[in-house]
């Protein structure tokens, strides 16, 4: 039987996979400032439909009613006073200083041959440069915002890029920079963002694509996923992609209907999925080890339904090798 953490390793030790960060990977993360938690596309639907109302943050509407991500956002934007610029502000503001899961830091660990995230906060490229900073980063990364990024960076051939094709909240809120957020903003994304796009199907039809933290039925996952699978059609590359689901049934039925799209669906989380990629390289940097010990009980908490098989002893006992990177120079 197929492992696919080992296949997935395979690909990484020849540099031929690419890291889809999604909102499901930062479903943990807290806020620096409050503690608060990370947000899905539908948990920050909820918050912006509170915000709306502005009534002592009690739902306008039953759970169950909830809209997607884009319908909300218009109904902000149409509703309010403020308009767009207000949905700007309080998405920027609720999504500001989260900090990087345990997942993250592993996530820089190894060498993808680059990384693509959806996510409008800013904790992918804050792990990177923690990782960076205290040595078990597997490369320097080069953060891509704007198509402009692209020509800026066209000469650096040494770090690998992060992109980021739905907008970010530390960038100055124009018709031009804007986060992909409403129908009209993903209707408009890959002119604002042409450059990048076609970067990221390029890097695509050449590599193994990992998707980590989307949900199979939101909109953002498949106007990625869909329209790379679309554009090669059986010329696709393996993917991976997880998604949590509590049904056996339905995640044997979602995966018999992933593999004819040549996908191995993975039922866990961001964060136990990065724990058994490390556990299947065997090796783990001294400092990373130390991170997985200190936060082991808060991971498990957070992820304890797919950590069945990972003990805290699988990471403890792993050689202390020193993760460098492999590019070359």
């Amino acid at each position: 039987m197929s492992n696919p953490y080992g296949d997935i390793l395979k690909q990484l030790e020849g540099r031929q996979a690419i890291l889809f960060l999604g909102s499901g990977s930062t479903v943990q993360c807290r806020r620096a400032v409050d503690g608060a938690l990370g947000l899905t596309g539908h948990g920050l639907s909820k918050e912006i439909l509170k915000e709306l109302v502005q009534k002592d943050g009690c739902l306008p509407i039953p759970e169950g009613s909830i809209p997607p991500l884009m319908e909300a956002a218009e109904y902000f934007q149409s509703n309010h006073p403020g308009g767009r610029a207000k949905l700007d502000r309080f998405v920027q503001e609720r999504l500001r200083f989260l900090r990087p899961t345990l997942g993250h830091y592993l996530a820089t660990s190894f060498p993808w041959k680059a990384v693509v995230t959806t996510n409008y906060n800013t904790v992918a490229e804050d792990a990177w440069k923690e990782a960076g900073n205290h040595g078990f980063s597997a490369d320097e990364i080069i953060v891509v915002k704007t198509d402009d990024d692209i020509a800026k960076f066209a000469g650096e051939t040494t770090k690998i890029r992060l992109y980021k094709p739905h907008g970010c909240v530390d960038l100055q809120m124009n018709p031009k920079h804007r986060m992909v957020i409403t129908s009209q903003d993903y209707a408009e994304s890959e002119r604002i963002r042409k450059d990048i796009y076609t970067a990221i199907r390029s890097l695509a039809s050449m590599s193994t694509t990992v998707f980590l933290g989307y949900s199979l039925a939101d909109y953002t996952f498949r106007n990625l996923y869909y329209r790379l699978f679309l554009d090669l059609g059986v010329w696709a590359n393996q993917s991976f992609a997880t998604t949590p689901m509590d049904s056996e049934l339905l995640f044997e039925w979602k995966s018999k209907s992933m593999t004819q799209l040549n996908t191995t669906l993975l039922n866990t989380t961001f964060d136990a999925f990065m724990l058994r990629l490390v556990k299947q390289r065997g090796t783990i940097h001294p400092r990373l080890k130390k991170m997985v010990v200190a936060s082991w009980n808060q991971v498990l908490a957070g992820n304890k339904p797919y950590m069945e098989g990972l003990k805290l002893k699988d990471f403890t006992g792993l050689p202390a090798k020193r993760v460098h990177s492999i590019r070359k120079k």
